[in-house]
């Protein structure tokens, strides 16, 4: 009976219904579904008129649409509905297309992407399972059990990274290989072990008698079932899985948003790893033990030593340790990146945390740690990244706070950085000046400038080990602002930088304090830094020094040092904005061959300033043609004056009223037009001594008609009335002269 009831076990069993959980992932330029089955399926995707169908060619399986919109918005997909319970439909609400693929045997990929070309979504065509690399009825052949259905092998994250290949035998001292019948028998006996403790299914066996009827040793009992029961080493090309496995929590239920699984948190838990006792202790206990005998090393020891290393923030120590007893996997890969993270520093591209922004796991806060800066447009979940980061020991809070904040505030995200700061805030003891630093950086973020300026005064004069950062921070926005600093300020940055020379705050202070001279009115200083700074550094000094200089400096100092920008050869390498308004005043001095060298040789696409100040530039050479090409088209009062000024310059003064009046430029026509005794137009637009001196002459020229009239000879009150207006036309020909031009 009892072999009857094993034969029953070993034999074909119907099917229990596979529910998939169908996952999501949202990208720039499209949004992504993923389909995982337990083995290679037949399915198809076509599309209509409003969008795409997709149906699984079994009817044993379950697909779970609950958690799409969970991870993507619903601007390209609108809406997935259920097509019974193996298929669903996409809505669509964009011009897009889809394409459909599978990244390895039963991984199902449908992206939805911008625009309507490449559309490869036929009209539900049946796409065919790739073959498998193992044939599983030929493995239950070898075992002596042709009836049995086998799972093919599918992509697993232990330790190591999940791989898309089919599994291939491994030579590893962590996985032995069913190298015989017996032993394949063996591995399918605890399994089925597995599934009659899980309840899957009632069998009256004595598997230790059976297994010593067939001359082998009996197999250990599995371990009672926990929240997710551990499995017996499996035979190379094959993976036997009850349904209790998979619908228990598992890590590869999480997934970035290239469909992969995400690192579990137990990559991640320093409080956990913190334990109990000084560091002293946790190094010791895990450093005595860590070379056993025969000189193996313990690798319980050495994953305890890395743990303890980084909860304590000792990431050199890390990187040391992996480099004299190397391992792999992914969890190792994962400490050497938190390695640098902890130290400050960024791990080298491509490492185990990239493309895990979006995992709704701890691992997404370590993912955002290990980038310079956050991709514009690609989801990261701070929602995780907040849960992950409140989770952290305060002391590692307070050590990754300002890193993290620095991340978020660079994309303009001050709520995440508000949360950070209540992380490290709401501990107890005080929170220290690396908080008061980064609450600056959001008052600033948020246009709380005063706030935020009298935070980081008050952290400079506290002299801790930020007040450097602080200082250049305050230095930075006073520049910004083109607001001086007082003298305390720049000589405190001059000395932290001779302080923290070779050093990137070192650096960074010295060029503050370069830039905040100018700004404060000490050119020389700034110009002098500038003079003696490495090359590579003296184009950035000149792009920040062009608009103090022009703005603030008198004539003098601003010829010396401008002509020093153009000499040197700077000048050339600002940016067009600077380069023109430096060719402008430079050109108002009467510097019109140097202003013209810095704006260098004309393009294409220049603004009408630009244009502006090089016909400027040719009135000041006398080209007045090139003027007049330059300001062809333009309009406004800058314009019509080049024009009037290009007339003038060529003698055609009449042009030259006609231009200046269409400008209403007043003042240039009608000097123009006393230039030619056009008292018509002078009396309409000139000045008031203009107008007296024009009225003056029309009147005397009454008088002297009257006066001399032929054949008359004038009376004495005649000729003193003619004498008393020749001395107001000499009395207002003065004044007139002494008037600056246009008064």
């Amino acid at each position: 009976m009892r072999c009857l009831a094993a034969l029953a076990l070993l034999l074909p069993w119907p099917a229990l219904a596979e529910e998939i959980r169908v996952r999501s992932g949202e990208h720039a330029s499209f949004s992504r579904l993923v389909i995982t089955f337990a083995e290679p399926t037949e399915w198809s995707f076509g599309r209509d008129a409003t969008g795409y169908e997709f149906q699984a060619a079994r009817a044993d399986v379950t697909l779970d649409l609950s958690a799409i919109f969970t991870r993507i918005p619903r601007n390209r997909i609108k809406d997935v509905s259920a097509l019974g319970s193996n298929g669903f439909r996409i809505e669509m609400d964009c011009a897009c297309h889809s394409e459909s693929f599978e990244i390895s045997p039963g991984k199902v990929v449908i992206d939805i992407k911008d625009g309507t070309e490449g559309e490869t979504a036929p009209q539900l065509a049946v796409k065919t399972a790739q073959a498998a690399d193992v044939r599983p009825q030929e493995l239950a052949n070898l075992a002596g059990l042709g009836g049995l259905a086998v799972r093919q092998p599918l992509p697993v994250l232990g330790a190591e990274m999940a791989v898309e290949e089919p599994m291939k035998p491994s030579n590893s001292e962590d996985t032995p290989v069913a190298s015989s019948e017996a032993e394949f028998r063996s591995i399918l006996v605890q399994e089925l072990g597995r599934a009659a403790m899980q309840g899957l299914v009632e069998a009256d066996i004595d598997i230790a008698n059976n297994a010593q009827a067939a001359g082998e040793e009996p197999p250990t009992a599995p371990a009672p079932i926990s929240a997710k029961p551990p499995r017996p080493p499996q035979a190379p090309g094959i993976r036997i899985e009850t349904v209790v496995d998979r619908d228990l929590p598992d890590i590869s239920a999480l997934q970035t948003a290239q469909g992969s699984s995400c690192h579990p948190d137990a990559f991640f838990d320093l409080t956990a790893w913190r334990g109990t006792g000084s560091p002293a202790e946790l190094i010791v206990r895990f450093r005595n033990g860590l070379i056993g005998e025969f000189d193996r090393i313990d690798h319980a020891q050495l994953d305890g030593l890395i743990q303890t290393y980084l909860a304590l923030g000792f990431g050199l120590e890390v990187l040391t340790l992996l480099e004299e007893f190397p391992r792999d996997g992914a969890k190792y890969q994962v400490a050497k990146a938190m390695a640098h993270i902890v130290d400050h520093d960024l791990p080298p591209v491509g490492n185990a945390l990239a493309g895990h922004l979006a995992c709704d796991s701890d691992v997404a806060l370590w993912a955002v740690l290990a980038r310079e800066q956050l991709p514009r447009g690609e989801f990261v979940n701070t929602v995780a990244v907040g849960a992950a980061f409140s989770a952290l020991p305060i002391d590692m809070r307070r050590h990754l706070a300002d890193p993290l904040a620095e991340r978020f505030l660079a994309v303009g995200n001050t709520e995440v950085v508000a949360r950070i700061h209540a992380a490290v805030d709401r501990a107890p003891g005080p929170h220290g000046p690396h908080v008061d630093l980064m609450k600056a950086r959001v008052d600033l973020a948020e246009g709380r400038t005063d706030a935020a300026s009298a935070n980081l005064e008050s952290i400079v004069s506290a002299d801790v080990p930020v007040s450097p950062e602080a200082l250049a921070l305050l230095l930075e926005q006073r520049n910004a602002r083109g607001e001086p600093a007082s003298a305390h300020e720049l000589g405190n940055a001059e000395a932290l930088a001779f302080e923290y020379g070779g050093t990137e705050i070192g650096a960074r202070l010295l060029r503050d304090w370069t830039i905040s001279n100018a700004f404060s009115g000490r050119f020389s200083a700034a110009f002098a830094q500038m003079a003696v700074a490495p090359d590579a550094q003296k184009q950035g000094l000149a792009e920040a020094l062009w608009d103090p200089l022009t703005r603030l400096s008198d004539d003098s100092t601003f010829l010396g040092h401008a002509l020093y920008l153009h000499r040197s050869g700077l000048a050339t390498g600002i940016s067009p904005e600077g380069r023109l308004a430096l060719a402008d005043r430079l050109n108002n001095l009467g510097f019109a061959d140097e202003a013209s060298q810095i704006l260098g040789p004309v393009s294409v696409d220049e603004t009408d300033d630009m244009r502006l100040v090089r016909a400027q530039i040719a009135i000041a050479q006398k080209d007045a043609q090139l003027a007049m090409r330059h300001v062809a088209g333009l309009t406004g009062t800058k314009a019509a004056a080049v024009r009037g000024n290009a007339q003038a310059t060529l003698g055609n003064l009449e042009q030259a009223i006609s231009a200046y009046r269409n400008g209403d430029i007043d003042d240039k026509a009608s000097a123009a037009a006393w230039q030619t005794g056009d008292w018509a137009v002078v009396e309409q637009i000139g000045t008031d001594l203009q107008k007296r001196f024009v009225q003056f002459q029309a009147n005397t020229q009454v008088t002297v008609d009257r006066v001399f009239v032929a054949g008359t000879v004038p009376n004495l009150a005649e000729l003193g009335d003619l004498a008393s207006d020749a001395e107001q036309a000499r009395k207002l020909l003065k004044k007139m002269l002494s008037t600056p031009a246009g008064g």
